[in-house]
């Protein structure tokens, strides 16, 4: 047990009883810092003991077709500004290419 670490007053599952708090979602985000949100919502569903296997089976599907549409959209918003992104920088070599252009002309 960690006795450095001081007692969160705000934090509300501290005062829930055991069975409000024990293997949620939000008690796997603590324990495992850095574990995936998706991960800890399957976590709470295998471990708790008010899902049964039916139930089980439909809530993980449930989970895993949320965290593919929100991969989906991450996925086409990065496409989308990677276009955004390239017109600009084609523009700048366009430029530099003109400046390259005009200083050899002077030159001659």
């Amino acid at each position: 047990m960690d006795f450095k670490r001081k007692f969160d007053h705000n934090d509300i599952n501290n005062y829930l009883p055991d069975n409000k708090t024990l293997a949620s979602s939000e008690y796997f985000q603590n324990k495992f810092v850095g574990l995936p949100s998706y991960v800890c919502d399957i976590l709470e569903v295998k471990s708790r003991v008010e899902y049964n296997e039916k139930s089980e089976i439909e809530f993980i599907n449930f989970i895993k077709e949320n965290k593919k549409k929100q991969d989906e959209k991450l996925i086409a918003e990065y496409n989308e500004r990677s276009l955004e992104s390239i017109t600009p920088i084609q523009h700048v070599l366009d430029e530099l290419d003109l400046f390259e252009t005009i200083k050899l002309d002077d030159a001659k």
